[in-house]
């Protein structure tokens, strides 16, 4: 792999990690952060955008507007979940089932909507994914997720991932 490609991964894992943390630290503020965080990313990418626009790379029309829409609004769906889990529950627990429960979630989509017969190898590799996931989520204590107290971190990291 290029070394450019594994500075751009880097990078980005590095900021990805840097918002879920400040997130996180900022989660008793609900909606206020999640308004701020999305006002700055808009300033970050509107040139961007006005430079796709002024060149013609976007079609404007009612399907990309209903996509942008839809969008949107899944996205502030999967934040304020997100942040109602960092509000009730550790980071520790809510951000590996949010990760975890997406792949999980797309493969069953995958199996029961398009019929996939995903073969054994590949299904051994979905366990192990989501086995490593709910290990790091209870520092390899699984019974931990059966207590009370973790109960609104799995509700909440499930909804995310969902």
């Amino acid at each position: 792999m290029p070394l450019g490609s594994v500075l751009l991964v880097l990078l980005a894992a590095v900021t990805h990690a840097s918002w879920n943390l400040l997130a996180k630290r900022a989660a008793h503020a609900g909606a206020a952060f999640l308004f701020w965080s999305g006002l700055f990313a808009c300033a970050f990418y509107a040139p961007w955008a006005g430079w796709l626009i002024a060149a013609g790379g976007i079609a404007w029309n009612g399907a990309m507007m209903s996509c942008i829409a839809a969008s949107a609004l899944i996205h502030l769906l999967y934040s304020l979940a997100l942040q109602k889990g960092y509000r009730v529950a550790d980071l520790s627990v809510v951000y590996p089932i949010a990760r975890g429960s997406g792949p999980l979630l797309s493969s069953l989509a995958a199996f029961v909507v398009f019929a996939e017969s995903p073969g054994p190898l590949r299904l051994l590799g979905l366990l192990a994914v989501v086995g490593g996931i709910l290990l790091i989520a209870t520092d390899g204590r699984l019974a931990r997720l059966a207590r009370s107290e973790s109960r609104p971190g799995v509700v909440w990291g499930g909804a995310t991932g969902g």
